[in-house]
C-alpha cells in the first residue's frame, strides 16, 4: 500500500525515540480518514501527535 509507505518515511522523520508504528493497519487507517487522504494534511496529522506526544512527555 503506497500510504502505508508513505507513513514509514514520516515515521523515520520524527524526532521520537520509539517507533509509532504508523504502518499498523488500524492506525493508518486512522491518519488516513483524519488527514482526509492528502498527504499535506498526513503530514500536519503526524506533525501535530508528534508535537503532542514530547509536550506530554509520552514514552514514545
Amino acid at each position: 500500500m503506497e500510504y502505508a509507505r508513505l507513513l514509514a518515511t514520516f515515521e523515520q522523520c520524527l524526532p521520537l525515540r520509539q517507533k509509532s508504528n504508523l504502518t499498523e493497519p488500524a492506525l493508518a487507517e486512522r491518519i488516513m480518514v483524519q488527514a482526509e487522504g492528502l498527504i499535506g494534511a498526513t503530514a500536519g496529522v503526524l506533525r501535530q501527535a508528534a508535537v503532542e506526544a514530547l509536550a506530554n512527555r509520552w514514552d514514545l
